[in-house]
C-alpha cells in the first residue's frame, strides 16, 4: 500500500481559513508558491459521449488565457495533449477536431459542446522538505463549483509525497486533518460533479488481498492484507458521498465487510501488535462495524423482504406503509453512515491504520517504542505462525458446534460461530498456499459454506428485530401477527441451513490433517 497524495475537505460555511499557523508548516517550510487564481471548465456534449470514451476534455485560464487539455486512454495508458484556445471570457474550440483522434470522434461530430461544470481556484502552495531528501507539498484551494444543479463553495487541503518515508507523510496528513477538523475526501471536486451526472463512471473494484507466499515474514503479510481492506474501504467513500440509490448501500456493504476484515486481521495479529495499540484498532473498528450496521440491516428489509411480502399478501395495505417506513429508516442510517465517514473520527481511523500498516518498518517502528522484542517478531517467517493461526481458529469452532446443534438458536452463539467462522475462511484463503493439501479442498468448501449460514441466520433476524420496531406502533393490526409468522418461518429456514452447515463443517474436520503438522 502506497500514498502518494491525500485530498482533505474542511468544513468551514464559509470563513476564511489558512495553513500558514500550521506548525508543521512553520517548521518546515522551505519555500512558498505565490498565490495562484484560475478558472476550470470542463466539456462534453449533452449526452456524455466524450465522457463514455473515456475523454476528458479542460480549459483552464489563467489571467486571461486559456489553455486546452485532452486526457484519454491508449493501449491501456493515459495519454494528454494541451494547445492554447485563445484569450477573452471563453475558450475558442474551433480546432477541437485538430486535437482528438479521429477514433475519438466517432459520434461526436455534429454535436454540441456545453460546459458540463465549472471550477473558479485560488491555491495557496508550501514544500516541505527533509534532510533524507523527502518532501512534501501541501496545496491549499478554495473556490466555488457548478454544474448541472451543482453549486457549492469548498476549501480542501492536498497534501503530495515525493519518496520519502510513508510513514511521516501520513503522520503530516494526521496533524493537518486535527489542525483543521478536515476529514477524508476521495475524490476532486470535478470528480464529485462527474459522479453527480454519471453516476456510472466510478464503481467501486474488487477486493484481492493476496496469498502469501511461503516464507514471508508475519509483519508484511499484516501490513499488506490490511492495506487491501483499507484501499477497498476508501474505495467505497466515493459512492457511499456523492452517489444514489442502489449505489450507496452496496457501498455500505463492502465497506462493512472491509471493516470486517480488518477486525478478523486484527484478531489475528493481536499478539503481534502492542498492547495499546490493538485495543484501539479494536474499540474504533468495532465503532465503525456499529455505524455501518444499521443500513445493512435496513436494505435487507426494504429491498427485499417486504417486496416479497407485498407481492405474496397484496391484500395487506398496511404492508405498502411498513414499506415507506423501512424506506426512511434505510435512508436514514445511509445519512448516518455519510456523516460518520464525514467526521474526523473517521480520518483518524483510517490514516491512523496506514500509519501502522503503510510498511513493514513503520509497523516495527511504532511496536519498538513499546516492546523491542515485538521488532523480532514480526520478522519472523509466517508459515510455522500461519499453520498454528488455523489450528487455534478451527479448535474452539469445532468445540463450539455443540451450541449450534440445539434446538432453539440465540443471537450470541450464532453470531460466535459466524465470527470465527469468517475469520477462518480468510484465513485458509491467505495461507492456502501453504496448505494446499487436496483434502483440504473439501474442508474449505464447508467453512465457506458455514459462513454463508451464519451470515443468512444473522440478517433474518436482524431484519425480523427491525421489522418488529416499526410495527410496535400497531399492536392491533392485522399485519403484525402476519409479519411475526413470516418472519419466524425464514428464521427457521435460516436456521435449519445453519445447522445443516455446522455438521457438514464437523464432518469435514478430520481432513484438516492438522494444517500439515
Amino acid at each position: 500500500m502506497t500514498f502518494e497524495s491525500v485530498r482533505l475537505r474542511v468544513g468551514l460555511e464559509g470563513r476564511e481559513f489558512s495553513l500558514s499557523d500550521h506548525p508543521v508548516l512553520r517548521a518546515a517550510v522551505a519555500g512558498k508558491s505565490r498565490l495562484v487564481e484560475s478558472r476550470e471548465q470542463a466539456y462534453d456534449t449533452e449526452d456524455g459521449r466524450l465522457r463514455r470514451k473515456g475523454v476528458l476534455l479542460v480549459a483552464t485560464r489563467h489571467g486571461a488565457k486559456w489553455t486546452g487539455c485532452a486526457t484519454w486512454s491508449r493501449e491501456g495508458s493515459p495519454v494528454s495533449r494541451e494547445w492554447e484556445c485563445g484569450s477573452g471570457e471563453a475558450p475558442e474550440w474551433s480546432d477541437l477536431k485538430k486535437q482528438l483522434p479521429e477514433p475519438l470522434l466517432d459520434g461526436v461530430r455534429g454535436r454540441n459542446l456545453e460546459c458540463r461544470f465549472a471550477l473558479d481556484l485560488r491555491e495557496e502552495r508550501w514544500r516541505l522538505e527533509y534532510p533524507d531528501g523527502a518532501r512534501i507539498t501541501v496545496r491549499q484551494f478554495q473556490g466555488g463549483l457548478s454544474g448541472g444543479e451543482t453549486e457549492e463553495g469548498f476549501h480542501e487541503v492536498l497534501l503530495e509525497r515525493s519518496g520519502g518515508d510513508p510513514i511521516r507523510f501520513l503522520q503530516t496528513v494526521l496533524a493537518v486533518a486535527r489542525h483543521c477538523g478536515a476529514f477524508l475526501e476521495p475524490l476532486s471536486p470535478a470528480e464529485r460533479v462527474w459522479l453527480r451526472l454519471d453516476p456510472g463512471v466510478l464503481q467501486p473494484g474488487p477486493m484481492v488481498p493476496g496469498e502469501a507466499s511461503a516464507g514471508e515474514r508475519i509483519g508484511l503479510v499484516l501490513c499488506r492484507t490490511g492495506g487491501a481492506h483499507l484501499e477497498w474501504l476508501r474505495g467505497q467513500l466515493p459512492v457511499l458521498l456523492y452517489g444514489a440509490g442502489d449505489g450507496r448501500r452496496q457501498a455500505v456493504l463492502n465497506g462493512l465487510e472491509a471493516v470486517r476484515g480488518l477486525q478478523r486481521l486484527v484478531a489475528w495479529f493481536g499478539e503481534w501488535l502492542p498492547e495499546t495499540m490493538r485495543r484501539d484498532m479494536e474499540n474504533e473498528l468495532l465503532w465503525l462495524s456499529g455505524e455501518f450496521s444499521p443500513a445493512c440491516a435496513g436494505a435487507g428489509l426494504a429491498r427485499e423482504r417486504l417486496a416479497r411480502m407485498r407481492v405474496r399478501f397484496p391484500d395487506q395495505p398496511r404492508l405498502a406503509e411498513l414499506s415507506a417506513r423501512a424506506e426512511q429508516e434505510l435512508e436514514s442510517a445511509l445519512d448516518q453512515a455519510v456523516a460518520v465517514v464525514r467526521s474526523l473520527r473517521f480520518t483518524r481511523l483510517y490514516i491512523g491504520f496506514a500509519i501502522w500498516l503503510a510498511s513493514e518498518e513503520g509497523l516495527k517502528s511504532v511496536a519498538v517504542e513499546v516492546d523491542p522484542a515485538l521488532r523480532e517478531r514480526l520478522a519472523m517467517p509466517a508459515e510455522g505462525m500461519a499453520r498454528e493461526l488455523l489450528r487455534r481458529l478451527h479448535k474452539p469452532l469445532s468445540e463450539m458446534g455443540g451450541k449450534g446443534g440445539e434446538e432453539s438458536l440465540d443471537l450470541a452463539s450464532v453470531a460466535g460461530i459466524g465470527a470465527q467462522a469468517a475469520a477462518l475462511a480468510q484465513g485458509l484463503a491467505l495461507f492456502a498456499g501453504w496448505v494446499a493439501e487436496r483434502r483440504l479442498l473439501e474442508y474449505r468448501q464447508r467453512v465457506d459454506a458455514l459462513v454463508v449460514a451464519c451470515e443468512g441466520w444473522l440478517e433474518m433476524d436482524a431484519q425480523g428485530r427491525l421489522g418488529a420496531r416499526l410495527l410496535s406502533e400497531w399492536p392491533e393490526e392485522a399485519v403484525v401477527p402476519l409479519w411475526a409468522g413470516w418472519s419466524g418461518a425464514l428464521l427457521e429456514v435460516a436456521g435449519e441451513g445453519f445447522r445443516r452447515a455446522l455438521e457438514a463443517f464437523q464432518r469435514a474436520a478430520s481432513l484438516t490433517g492438522d494444517f500439515g503438522k
